[in-house]
């Protein structure tokens, strides 16, 4: 509401409802300078080898395919988005996870064909090409996704979020989607249909979320339409125990409308890392949470802005 500049109402109609844009101008003064300091180099990042496994060309290799992946997966544009989400909140997140696109495509083989004249091979082959139309893999790289403040629930009892026994990201999708993911050669969920007999999806969203949108002027839809009704994925990534050895392990567990398994597996990343990458501005201790630019001068904020609107109501 501050960022965007919209006032409060008030219960008098005459009064006025000036709102000083200064969280704009302290967020769009100051991520200039961040992204200058970060990105103004010819050379942003580095790459460095210990104990001299590698030689200079194959590390100058890994760099140019590193830029070259981060340029696909548009690091510069997401990195706006991350950076002011971490000035006005304090924190933000990365979500880090490996793309596979699959897409009906045409191929062609090549073969080889021998030539006869009259029955008698002859000691050269015609070369043709058969297409045939294939379901197929036609990208496959990392991705990288910025998750907002309010889809991402922590460890409260943990600041540090490698030590954390876990992390909650939601996101919104529709059953049709649900039901197209669950189908095919490669079905990513399973029990959607009994996500669907249960009536699918919920018209609800977050309270911020639904906060965030009337500030900006979007209104929702009709909750009786099938297109606002979405059903809510609840993804852990943490440490479970799923074979019952006693011993836990990094695991995804995705759960619908808060009832509905859909799926329960060990860590798919061969690094068994969480793919959610936090960071924040300032840090408060024993707190997962941090500090933005806007926290600090909210209250002298509202002075300035009540100062002003009295003013123009003398």
């Amino acid at each position: 509401r501050l960022y965007v500049g919209v006032g409060k109402g008030t219960k008098v109609p005459t009064r006025a409802k000036v709102m000083i844009p200064v969280v704009f101008q302290i967020i769009e003064t100051a991520l200039p300078k961040l992204t200058s300091i970060i990105f103004g180099m010819a050379e942003w990042f580095s790459v460095a080898c210990s104990a001299g496994v590698l030689d200079d060309k194959q590390v100058t290799g890994i760099q140019r395919l590193l830029a070259g992946q981060l340029q696909k997966a548009r690091f510069f544009r997401k990195f706006i988005d991350f950076g002011k989400q971490l000035m006005l909140y304090g924190t933000s997140y990365f979500f880090v996870y490996w793309k596979v696109r699959r897409e009906w495509v045409w191929t062609r083989t090549k073969v080889e064909r021998p030539r006869t004249i009259l029955g008698v091979p002859l000691p050269f082959s015609t070369t043709e090409y058969e297409k045939k139309l294939e379901y197929k893999v036609v990208e496959r790289r990392p991705e990288i996704e910025v998750l907002p403040i309010e889809n991402v629930f922590p460890d409260p009892d943990c600041p540090d979020q490698e030590n954390a026994r876990g992390v909650y990201v939601v996101k919104y999708t529709t059953l049709e989607d649900l039901q197209a993911q669950s189908k095919g050669k490669y079905p990513v969920y399973a029990n959607v249909d009994k996500l669907a007999e249960m009536g699918g999806g919920q018209s609800e969203k977050q309270q911020f979320t639904t906060q965030k949108e009337s500030i900006r002027g979007v209104s929702a839809a009709s909750p009786d339409s099938s297109k606002t009704k979405q059903v809510e994925l609840i993804t852990y990534w943490g440490r479970e125990d799923l074979d019952g050895d006693g011993i836990p392990e990094e695991v995804q567990i995705v759960i619908a409308n808060r009832s509905v398994l859909l799926k329960a597996s060990r860590n798919p990343f061969d690094h068994q890392m969480r793919p959610v990458v936090s960071c924040q501005m300032f840090p408060v201790p024993h707190e997962p949470f941090g500090m933005g630019l806007v926290e600090p001068v909210i209250p002298m904020i509202h002075e300035l802005v009540t100062i002003r609107n009295q003013h123009l109501d003398m």
